[in-house]
């Protein structure tokens, strides 16, 4: 895992978490499978709208959650700041 991979990792665990299992240490790598598509994003210098929607896109199309556009946001903005 690059650097880059790391700190998306641990934003996602940290601010995003829309299933609440940071403290569970089993589960620190439940979200690992969006790491490397996220990374891609925000190497190729993806707007902050556009890592949002796939965030959303997760919560709602793969884990049958309602969403929060607002978090998505929030985080989305954090990730596109990792710029490499």
């Amino acid at each position: 895992m690059t650097l880059l991979e790391s700190r998306i990792r641990a934003i996602l665990m940290s601010e995003w978490d829309p299933i609440g299992v940071r403290g569970v240490a089993q589960a620190q790598d439940e979200y690992d499978d969006y790491v490397g598509p996220l990374a891609v994003l925000v190497r190729n210098g993806a707007a902050p709208d556009r890592i949002a929607d796939d965030l959303l896109a997760v919560e709602i199309d793969r884990m049958g959650l309602v969403g929060e556009p607002d978090r998505a946001q929030r985080v989305a903005l954090r990730l596109h700041a990792l710029k490499p």
